[in-house]
């Protein structure tokens, strides 16, 4: 694909699926060539929009007679696994939303296939690419060292559940669903996890305190909580100032001596008018193809992406203690 642009299809016009194709325009060497949903409505509305591409309901279909190269997989939850795998049958380079399947072994399993073939594959974890996130990592790299983390996952769990929104499964597994996004940062941010010790409450799996410890041995308060409304937070202790991520688009320095400053303010980038980070995430996507190498950090491939998986099912592993 030597000075070709990468062939993109877009399978899923929803939210997401908007998001994505908001950016591409923006992304070097990347074209988008044809969009696919279900129904294949929102599909048509999406490309006349983006300048009359072709649009369809079936979306192999529209992959064979657009020589695709890759795809950005933006369907719903619990179609997300299935048409990620035919995608990397189909022999497509492949960014697929989160989570990319429903357990850390399924989306190993992923992973070796779509590396057999030669393909490159993302896990669409976009807050990875967060500046304010980028910044606190490299501030506490530069200026630590790094003394421990502090993370408060509050999502208003059964207020969203009585809204009946989503798919009851969907509400049954929220950390994977949702909590996924912080839970994936604080890796990004702490490292590998080696154990995972704690409790959680009975009936309410997104009620959970643990502590982590990291490879590097420092370790991590985690309490997670539903909440009159989603309140995320992450803390990094460090010698002499901590670094407060709350919410997660916004970095602010905090001294020992009082002081504080925003390390990054809370925007998005003017180019990404719904998600930031998609974006940049896109670019390293579409550099590997075309250089045929690994993502480049802070991107989560799939065999990344499962150890993300991995860490929630630890989580979820934890003893129930009886509710108050």
């Amino acid at each position: 694909m030597v000075n070709q642009p990468v062939r993109l299809l877009l399978i899923g016009a929803g939210k997401m699926g908007v998001a994505h194709a908001d950016v591409i325009r923006h992304v070097p060497d990347a074209q988008l060539v044809a969009i696919a949903s279900r129904s294949g409505t929102s599909a048509e509305k999406l490309a006349k929009a983006h300048g009359n591409i072709r649009f369809g309901d079936d979306w192999k279909q529209l992959a064979a007679e657009t020589s695709a190269d890759a795809c950005i997989v933006a369907v719903s939850h619990l179609q997300n696994p299935v048409v990620t795998r035919d995608a990397i049958d189909m022999g497509l380079h492949v960014l697929s939303e989160k989570p990319v399947a429903f357990s850390s072994s399924a989306v190993l399993e992923l992973a070796e296939l779509a590396e057999s073939k030669g393909l490159v594959n993302l896990a669409a974890v976009n807050r990875r690419f967060y500046p304010g996130i980028q910044r606190a990592r490299a501030t506490a790299e530069l200026y630590g060292p790094l003394l421990g983390i502090t993370c408060f996952a509050g999502d208003p769990v059964l207020n969203y559940r009585a809204s009946g929104k989503y798919d009851r499964f969907v509400y049954d597994n929220w950390m994977l669903f949702q909590t996924i996004h912080l839970i994936d940062v604080l890796r990004l941010l702490g490292g590998e996890v080696i154990s995972v010790s704690g409790s959680r409450i009975k009936k309410y799996e997104d009620n959970v305190t643990a502590q982590l410890t990291f490879e590097n041995g420092i370790r991590c308060n985690y309490s997670a909580y539903s909440s009159a409304r989603t309140k995320w937070g992450i803390t990094l202790h460090c010698d002499g100032f901590d670094i407060e991520l709350s919410p997660l688009e916004k970095a602010q320095i905090n001294f020992s001596n009082g002081r504080s400053r925003q390390l990054y303010p809370t925007r998005a980038d003017r180019r990404e008018k719904q998600k930031p980070g998609l974006a940049e995430q896109l670019r390293l996507f579409i550099e590997s193809i075309c250089g045929t190498t690994v993502p480049a950090f802070p991107s989560s491939t799939f065999r990344d992406h499962s150890n993300t998986l991995q860490l929630i099912e630890q989580l979820l592993g934890l003893s129930e203690t009886p509710a108050a």
